[in-house]
């Protein structure tokens, strides 16, 4: 829908949501309506002060668990050997947790619900550092570079055939997993995080997170407020399970 409100445009222009029309009917209202100036002006001091708190709040947390991105975890195998698993997503969850803050404080101070889109896309934020735990496979780097510009059908196919040869790299199924959501590949990506969940105890709640999401990208929320609830209070993932699945039901009121 078109429209040339002042709220509507300076909204879905902070949502980068503006279609060409619309586009050329901000800049010239923005160059010769004083009135309408002045308040993108004032949504713009808002958006800039909700940044900077969240900044603040970012690099408070990241200097908290610090010291988590140089620990590690154990996880047998299935060889029953020891396979090392380096704790960086304590970062990106935090990180993925304050863009969260960011999206949900505007649509606070502007007295909105978040519909599921909305939620969708303050909660998908996705992290791939392949590289560095593969030890540099090619085929890896080349999926890490392609998921990293959100290219998710061309990092599909890379990601394949490196589990051709590498069937038990559940992270690179998780990745898989994500690509196949991301394209609208729903039944592909729950399969896949179904098996993240089977084979990786380590992986198992951050498989349901996504499960969740596949879901919600799906709009059944009532599926998706399921899966988030299986998430245990000690998981990095709880606090944001906890807080999706009540915005959850806030819609579903």
């Amino acid at each position: 829908m078109e429209s040339n409100s002042t709220q509507d445009l300076i909204e879905r222009y902070f949502d980068g949501d503006l279609k060409e029309q619309e586009l050329a009917i901000f800049h010239e209202k923005l160059e010769k309506d004083q009135a309408f100036a002045e308040a993108f002006r004032l949504e713009q001091e808002l958006m800039g002060g909700i940044e900077s708190y969240g900044n603040e709040r970012l690099r408070e947390q990241l200097a908290t668990i610090h010291e988590e991105e140089i620990r590690s975890a154990e996880v047998p195998g299935k060889d029953g050997t020891a396979a090392y698993v380096p704790i960086r997503r304590w970062m990106w969850l935090a990180a993925a947790a304050l863009i969260g803050i960011l999206v949900a404080g505007r649509l606070l101070m502007e007295n909105r619900k978040p519909n599921p889109q909305q939620l969708y896309a303050m909660y998908a934020v996705h992290d791939f550092d392949f590289t560095e735990k593969s030890g540099g496979d090619n085929l890896l780097a080349d999926a890490e570079r392609l998921l990293k510009a959100k290219d998710y059908r061309q990092a599909l196919p890379v990601l394949e055939t490196y589990l051709e040869s590498r069937p038990d790299d559940m992270q690179a199924v998780l990745a898989k997993g994500i690509a196949q959501m991301e394209i609208g590949e729903y039944e592909s990506a729950l399969a896949d995080f179904q098996t993240v969940g089977i084979n990786n105890p380590l992986l198992k709640n951050e498989a349901i997170w996504y499960m969740a999401l596949v879901y919600l990208k799906q709009n059944k929320l009532a599926e998706a407020i399921g899966h988030l609830e299986q998430i245990p209070t000690n998981s990095a993932r709880w606090k944001d399970a906890e807080a999706l699945a009540k915005s959850l039901k806030r819609l579903t009121e």
